[in-house]
């Protein structure tokens, strides 16, 4: 996969329309084609610099088949779409939509020893796997570097069946994602909250 070199202005200081346009330029590297007609943008909060647009073909397996063609990669079942059949968002049931996330290296200090049913209980809106996966994708494709070096993101805008939720990270060389126990916590394993219109 080509590695964008250009450093572009930091991203507090890119709009919306700079944003989604670069990702129309990555989405094609890609081999996908980006359509924004109509595409509705939430407001940007305070923090929340990182926009990314999740289009409506995408599914679980098609954004990780993306990241390890990229760069080694490792899923703990082969079909993530059939074991994460629950979404806060998806392309399936909301079309094309946009999410904006604290533009972090590591997932939100914020959020750490808090777990999933944590979250549920404080009502907020966090990254699901698909967009993850996406932002694993556009952060490669920007720097050549991983996202998580040192903690997990907990991807708790997903759940797998069983009472589990997938979280990922860069370890050992190489693009993991794994589960964990809704009701794990531990200071290392932190979500990403998420600004978004999708409900």
């Amino acid at each position: 996969i080509e590695i964008l070199r250009e450093t572009p202005k930091p991203r507090n200081k890119r709009t919306a329309d700079e944003q989604v346009a670069g990702l129309g330029v990555m989405y094609e590297m890609l081999g996908w084609h980006l359509s924004t007609a109509g595409l509705m943008v939430p407001e940007r909060r305070k923090g929340f610099d990182r926009l990314l647009v999740v289009d409506d073909m995408m599914t679980n397996n098609l954004g990780f088949e993306a990241c390890e063609a990229s760069f080694p990669s490792r899923r703990y079942v082969n079909d993530l779409d059939i074991a994460i059949p629950t979404n806060e968002r998806h392309p399936s049931k909301n079309g094309i939509y946009v999410v904006w996330f604290r533009d972090r290296v590591e997932a939100d200090e914020e959020l750490k020893d808090k777990s999933a049913d944590d979250i549920v209980m404080m009502g907020l809106r966090t990254i699901t796997l698909l967009e993850r996966e996406l932002f694993e994708l556009v952060h490669f494709m920007e720097t050549g570097k991983h996202l998580d070096i040192q903690n997990w993101t907990l991807c708790s805008g997903s759940r797998p069946s069983g009472g589990y939720v997938p979280l990922a990270h860069w370890d050992d060389g190489r693009f993991r994602v794994l589960r964990c126990y809704h009701g794990y916590r531990r200071s290392r394993l932190r979500s990403r909250e998420v600004v978004t219109l999708a409900p």
